[in-house]
């Protein structure tokens, strides 16, 4: 995480510089009053940015940027102040700086300078979709900036610690810009640590992102009268989804669990690797098909009891797989009647 220290003796500017940068993970904002203070900020602390006012009491900015240019020089340095004259810019030059704003700041411009100090190194990805990507990049809860290109086209999808949380191309953003995107075969993908665009475009999670990109790719490739067809099968699915997902989340007996498709695919947002069951529900009813058949009935649901005593309810809803685990003292049949 980078750490930005600002410098002003105004504190309405202070504040505001302060909340508005803050507002990005990717950094650690300080603030103070006085170039005293800074320097000695400085001596205990590696700072990664600083952006000063000029007109400073006591010590002014320009001492203060001459300071930390000689014994930070790897700290990126932005100057703030009402007037910027052209014997001012000459000066700042003269040790360094090139990043300058008048007052009041224009943040957008100055976010973006910002980033630009911070210009992380990128990596290209192959080999792999862009469906498995994303799914890895929720896996690690990574924060980073996806720039996708093919021949034809570009486009931009943002990650905020694992979730996707917008997308644009040219002429589209959000939801609608991810499916576009998803429609390009082989893009190339480039992979930029942070994530510059904070606004949450899409409010869903990745898993049923991905799906309802599926099922917009699908309709694309049919008739009108099977895209509407389809359309109404993804919104009844929708609504057995979160039905589903309402009645598992507000049973008292159940302490966490899990939602599949029939592509053995998790819905919902808990990660498998923190059960001590791991077959999957799919494996389960596929091993427990030659039981059923025995028994003469249909295998709706079984439990499993683990040698720590731990109950697991395997089901089936409609065209979804259940794995959840129950608390001490669950009657199954209290939650299946």
């Amino acid at each position: 995480m980078k750490k930005i220290l600002i410098v002003d003796d105004n504190a309405e500017t202070r504040n505001a510089l302060l909340a508005e940068i803050r507002a990005y993970n990717e950094f650690k904002v300080l603030s103070a009053d006085s170039a005293k203070i800074a320097a000695t900020l400085f001596k205990t602390q590696r700072i990664d940015l600083l952006i000063t006012e000029l007109n400073l009491p006591g010590i002014n900015g320009f001492k203060l940027l001459s300071h930390i240019k000689k014994y930070s020089p790897d700290t990126h340095a932005i100057a703030i102040t009402r007037i910027f004259s052209s014997q001012i810019v000459e000066k700042l030059k003269s040790i360094g700086i090139f990043y300058y704003f008048n007052k009041p700041v224009k943040i957008d411009s100055l976010i973006d300078v910002i980033f630009e100090q911070f210009d992380s190194p990128s990596g290209s990805i192959h080999g792999i979709t862009l469906a498995s990507f994303l799914q890895l990049m929720h896996i690690e809860q990574k924060t980073c900036t996806l720039t996708l290109s093919t021949n034809k086209n570009i486009g931009v999808i943002y990650c905020l610690k694992g979730e996707t949380i917008g997308a644009q191309t040219d002429e589209l953003t959000g939801k609608a810009a991810f499916y576009k995107i998803m429609e390009w075969e082989n893009p190339s993908i480039t992979i930029k640590e942070g994530c510059k665009n904070t606004d949450r475009q899409i409010d869903v999670p990745l898993m049923h992102l991905l799906m309802e990109s599926h099922q917009v790719i699908d309709e694309l490739g049919g008739d009108d009268s099977e895209a509407i067809e389809n359309g109404r099968d993804a919104e009844a699915e929708d609504l057995n989804y979160k039905k589903l997902a309402s009645r598992l989340s507000g049973t008292p007996g159940i302490s966490n669990y899990e939602i599949f498709n029939c592509n053995n695919t998790i819905l919902n947002e808990t990660p498998p690797s923190n059960r001590a069951f791991k077959m999957s529900p799919l494996e389960f009813f596929s091993m427990g098909n030659e039981i059923s058949s025995i028994v003469g009935s249909s295998l709706k649901y079984s439990t499993i009891i683990q040698s720590d005593r731990s109950s697991y309810l395997i089901g089936k809803s409609n065209n979804y797989y259940i794995r959840a685990k129950l608390k001490p003292g669950t009657k199954v049949g209290d939650l299946i009647g």
